[in-house]
């Protein structure tokens, strides 16, 4: 095997661990994890979209337009709540320049704890929280069809 074909395979086989990163799994499957966000203004009760990002972040930007297509199909049936991470992001500035009607704040507390649980490495990091336990968590951008998906199958219980 030529160098160049050693360097070929190498860069697949990084490819192929990035993309399965971006699909980890919980430490422990069988561990529940649940969030309190009550003190966010956040409903303990019903369907939680908790989203982390960063305003740098163009993948978090993307993931902001799927979060705006999931709160116009959904409405008030889901809470969605960013929690933005990125030295010298700006709450209120990221609210107002993406146009955003949901609550944006930023906690690295809360970060920290879901990277401990889930193993996140890399934003976007999204979880869907029905009545304060994860249902669901994704590394990465998740398109709004598949989030649409889930929501459905919670608003269906």
């Amino acid at each position: 095997m030529g160098n160049r074909s050693k360097g070929v395979l190498a860069i697949a086989l990084l490819f192929v661990m990035v993309s399965v990163e971006g699909c980890s799994s919980p430490k422990n499957d069988e561990e529940e994890h649940s969030y309190d966000l009550s003190s966010y203004g956040i409903s303990v009760d019903g369907i939680v979209v908790l989203e982390f990002g960063s305003k740098l972040c163009s993948s978090c930007r993307a993931q902001v337009n799927e979060l705006k297509k999931i709160h116009d199909e959904f409405g008030d049936k889901v809470e969605i709540f960013t929690v933005l991470i990125g030295p010298g992001d700006d709450p209120d500035a990221y609210k107002k320049d993406n146009g955003l009607e949901w609550i944006v704040k930023t906690d690295s507390d809360l970060w920290n704890r879901v990277r401990e649980d889930f193993g996140a490495k890399g934003i976007p990091t999204t979880l869907i929280l029905k009545d304060g336990n994860v249902i669901y968590h994704r590394i990465g951008l998740v398109k709004s069809g598949i989030l649409k998906q889930k929501i459905d199958d919670l608003l269906g219980d």
